[in-house]
């Protein structure tokens, strides 16, 4: 239950107790003065008791004889833990990786969605699997500055979700235009959860449906953007979808695509054996700046107060990197990506002359990036990659922004790239300053420079 509906659902209570206590205090009202006097005098007797029967009963003789109420969940502690639950601890899963790698991971990568509409970038694809949850999911969202977003979850369908299946002719478990907002207040309690999140079965799935969905809300911090929530089932799979900003039709489209899915096991299969992945393990930061090939262009050490959260190694054949991630601590949103992978075509469109502003500068365009930077330019603005030879310090902090947020802080944050040959250095920061981005990468630089002309000799 999300905040708002817990707001709502406290008024409720709130409302119907004051209620309450208003109609009784009008009962009391109507009673003789002298049930007040009996009460007190009730009330004295038992005080009166107590005072001459407590002492006897913590006399220490007694205190022995005194059952001791054993909880019904007794609290395991690490060292006491059941034996089972020890064994499934090793087979915790919580990883993050490329939208390419989650489309070829078992069970649920078949039902990724496969790409966002213009002007989305994925945010984080992430896989999660422990004794209650498994699943893969991922976030795409529309640039700094706007609400739009899609989050995409897959998992096991199980006994929790069968109270929210729903046939498309039981409009009522669905169709938002039958309630006002909010749902609380209007959808009866044995609907509301079917309502607020509805899986459909495929089979049965139509755009009317998806349509009946779709809701706008006005907020002052917001906008009327088109919203919907729902889920989708296909046989022993569910596909949770929650959007904003994107039509109903595009959504109605990518379900419809994945309906063969589980037909195509084997050519899943097949593909997935034709990946052939190769290497993917996490190291600490020393192992990563000896790993070859791309250990010598890592990040040497953080700011201070940064920790690692990652190094991981990958390759298949598709894909090659080195990638680092450190935060500042639980109650920060301080960060800094480092991936270092081999430079390759599909990167060609994003590399730029620092001569040429308005394929980097972000102060020359408004938030969000989509709607203010020309779509030719967009893939570039978006994360241009600079050639090493050209870089300076005024390029990066033309990188550099900020953006208020409720949740958030104003912390600079930057998104570009770095060339250095065949190997492109992409870094993602926040909360740290360009000057200090500027040091690392010229370093780096250096460092390669002195192990070329010491092997040329």
């Amino acid at each position: 239950m999300n905040s708002k509906k817990f707001s709502e659902a406290m008024s409720e209570l709130d409302s119907k107790y004051i209620d309450e206590a208003i109609h009784y205090k009008k009962k009391s009202s109507k009673k003789h003065n002298w049930t007040k006097w009996g009460s007190l005098a009730a009330c004295l007797c038992l005080a009166l008791g107590a005072a001459f029967t407590v002492p006897k009963l913590m006399q220490p003789s007694d205190i022995g004889d005194i059952g001791t109420p054993q909880p019904s969940n007794p609290i395991i502690s690490p060292i006491q833990e059941e034996p089972h639950k020890q064994q499934t601890d090793n087979s915790v899963i919580d990883e993050t990786m490329t939208l390419e790698e989650a489309q070829l991971s078992e069970p649920f990568g078949g039902y990724m969605l496969s790409e966002a509409p213009s002007g989305f970038t994925v945010e984080t694809i992430r896989r999660y699997q422990d004794e209650t949850a498994n699943y893969l999911s991922g976030l795409w969202t529309k640039g700094e500055g706007s609400f739009d977003e899609i989050s995409w979850r897959v998992s096991s369908y199980d006994d929790t979700m069968e109270n929210r299946v729903t046939s498309v002719d039981d409009t009522q478990n669905y169709d938002l235009s039958l309630y006002p907002f909010p749902l609380a207040d209007s959808v009866p309690e044995e609907l509301f959860e079917v309502v607020d999140h509805p899986i459909f079965n495929i089979d049965e799935l139509t755009l009317e449906a998806v349509s009946r969905r779709a809701y706008t809300i006005n907020e002052s911090s917001d906008t009327d953007a088109i919203r919907m929530t729902f889920g989708v089932r296909y046989g022993d799979i569910v596909v949770d979808v929650t959007t904003k900003g994107v039509s109903p039709e595009w959504i109605y489209e990518q379900l419809i695509e994945l309906k063969d899915v589980g037909s195509n096991t084997q050519d899943m299969a097949a593909k997935r054996a034709a990946q052939n992945v190769i290497v993917d393990e996490t190291m600490t930061l020393e192992e990563a700046q000896l790993s070859e090939p791309f250990g010598g262009y890592m990040l040497s050490e953080a700011p201070s107060g940064f920790t690692s959260d990652i190094i991981r190694r990958y390759q298949d054949e598709t894909v090659n990197y080195l990638s680092g991630f450190w935060t500042k601590g639980e109650d920060s949103f301080d960060e800094i990506s480092w991936r270092v992978s081999s430079y390759d075509a599909t990167m060609e469109n994003r590399v730029t002359s620092v001569d040429d502003t308005k394929n980097y500068d972000l102060s020359l365009y408004s938030f969000p990036l989509a709607d203010s930077v020309p779509e030719e330019l967009f893939e570039i603005v978006d994360h241009p990659i600079f050639n090493m030879d050209e870089l300076t310090l005024e390029a990066i902090n033309r990188r550099a922004y900020s953006i208020n947020e409720s949740n958030d802080t104003s912390a600079i944050r930057m998104t570009f790239g770095v060339r250095y040959g065949d190997v492109v250095v992409e870094v993602t920061t926040k909360g740290v300053s360009a000057q200090w981005i500027y040091d690392q990468l010229v370093n780096v630089y250096h460092d390669k420079s002195c192990i070329n002309f010491r092997s040329s000799n």
